[in-house]
C-alpha cells in the first residue's frame, strides 16, 4: 500500500470516529485558504503531485459549494486585517504558478458553481512555451529511456527508474534535494541531470494544451474582466527567494510586481512565496513586500488561519491528487494540521 492509500485509509478510520466533523465544528470561525496548482485532463498521465485530474477537482468544488462559504480572497484578507468577523465556514480558493489549465479546465467549473478564486502568477513565464523547472524535471524523469540515475558524485544518491513507482519516488527525492541549493547551483545541477537522463531541453515542447503550459496574457485579462477570478504575484522566475542573495530576491519581487501591474493595470496587493515553507521566506523579504505595497503574503502550509496571524505568512492548506472524500474533509477540518502538531510535540518531548 502506497503513502496516499495509507493516508486515505487512515482518514476513513478517523472519519468513522467523528474527528473531522468535530474539528470542523470547533474551527468554523477560523479561515481556510486552499492551495491548488494545476488541473489536468482525466486521461493525462502520469501527473506530478501538484496536478489534479479534472474529475477530482470537480467533486471537490461541488463539495465546497455545498458545505462552505467560498469567498473572494480580497474579502477574506480585508476582514482579517480589519478584525471584522467572517461568516462561519469561510474559505478561499487559490492556485499557484498560473498554469493554462486553470483557464481551460478549472475556470469553467468555477464559473458553473459560482466559486471565486485567486491565481498567483509567475510573471516571467506568461506567453512563453517554457515550463517551470520542477515541471521540466518531472518530464525528464518520466520520459527518459535511462533506468538508473546515478547522482552520487553530485551529493545525492543512486535512483532506480525501472518502474513508474520508482520514477515517482525518485522525482520527489531529486526535486526536494534541488530545492535546498542556491539558485545558480540548482540550475547547473538541473542541466546536468537532464543531460544524464538524455532529455533534450531544446526539443521539449510545452505546447498550449500540455499540462505544464502557462497562461496567456489575454486569458488573464479576460478572467480579470469577468470578475470571478483575481490575481496575485508569485515572483518572476518561481525560484525560492531564500536561495537567492537578498539583493537578487528583492529584484524578483520588484520585477514581478512591475510586470503584474503593467498587465492588470492596478496595484499588486497579494503575494505567494514559491515553495512557501517557513525556510523559504524571512523577515527581510516580508519587509521588502511591505515596502512595495503588498498587504499580505501566503505560505504553502500551516493549516487554518487563527486569530493571531502574521499577514506576511498567512497559512494555506495544500491539496494534491488522489485524495478520497474522507481525507479531503480531514484536511478542510484542520484535523491534518492538528495531528501534525501532536506528532511534533511527541517528537520534541521524546515520546
Amino acid at each position: 500500500m502506497n503513502n496516499t492509500a495509507l493516508k486515505n485509509a487512515g482518514a476513513a478510520v478517523l472519519q468513522s470516529l467523528g474527528l473531522p466533523r468535530l474539528l470542523r465544528l470547533l474551527n468554523r470561525h477560523k479561515v481556510t485558504v486552499l492551495m491548488y496548482h494545476g488541473v489536468a485532463r482525466d486521461d493525462e498521465t502520469p501527473l506530478p503531485p501538484w496536478m489534479l485530474p479534472e474529475r477530482e477537482f470537480r467533486w471537490q468544488m461541488e463539495y465546497l459549494a455545498r458545505h462552505y462559504r467560498v469567498l473572494p480572497l480580497a474579502q477574506v484578507v480585508e476582514r482579517l486585517l480589519t478584525g471584522r468577523p467572517l461568516p462561519p465556514y469561510s474559505l478561499a480558493l487559490t492556485f499557484d504558478d498560473g498554469f493554462r489549465n486553470n483557464y481551460t479546465i478549472a475556470y469553467p467549473i468555477l464559473q458553473e458553481l459560482g466559486l471565486p478564486a485567486t491565481i498567483f502568477l509567475v510573471t516571467g513565464y506568461l506567453d512563453s512555451d517554457q515550463a517551470l523547472w520542477p515541471d521540466v524535471l518531472f518530464q525528464a524523469i518520466h520520459r527518459t529511456p535511462v533506468e538508473v540515475l546515478d547522482l552520487a558524485d553530485l551529493g545525492d544518491e543512486v535512483h532506480s527508474l525501472k518502474t513508474l513507482a520508482d520514477r515517482r519516488s525518485s522525482f520527489l527525492a531529486v526535486v526536494e534535494h534541488l530545492k535546498t541549493l542556491p539558485v545558480d547551483e540548482k540550475n547547473q545541477r538541473l542541466e546536468e541531470i537532464t543531460r544524464r537522463l538524455k532529455f533534450d531541453l531544446d526539443q521539449f515542447s510545452n505546447r498550449e494544451d500540455a499540462p505544464f503550459a502557462v497562461l496567456r496574457q489575454q486569458e488573464i485579462r479576460q478572467m480579470a474582466q469577468e470578475g470571478l477570478v483575481t490575481f496575485g504575484v508569485h515572483t518572476d522566475t518561481h525560484e525560492i527567494l531564500t536561495r537567492f542573495p537578498l539583493a537578487a530576491a528583492q529584484r524578483e519581487i520588484q520585477v514581478s510586481k512591475r510586470k503584474w501591474e503593467a498587465l492588470l493595470g492596478e496595484p499588486a496587493r497579494f503575494f505567494a512565496y514559491p515553495n512557501g515553507t517557513p525556510a523559504d521566506f524571512n523577515d527581510a523579504l516580508k519587509q521588502e513586500l511591505k515596502q512595495h505595497g503588498f498587504t499580505c503574503a501566503f505560505a504553502s502550509e500551516g493549516g487554518l488561519i487563527h486569530s493571531r496571524f502574521d499577514p506576511f505568512a498567512l497559512a494555506r492548506v495544500g491539496i494534491g491528487p488522489a485524495l478520497n472524500a474522507a481525507y479531503f474533509q480531514l484536511k478542510l477540518s484542520g484535523s491534518v494540521e492538528a495531528l501534525k502538531q501532536v506528532r511534533g510535540w511527541l517528537v520534541r518531548n521524546g515520546r
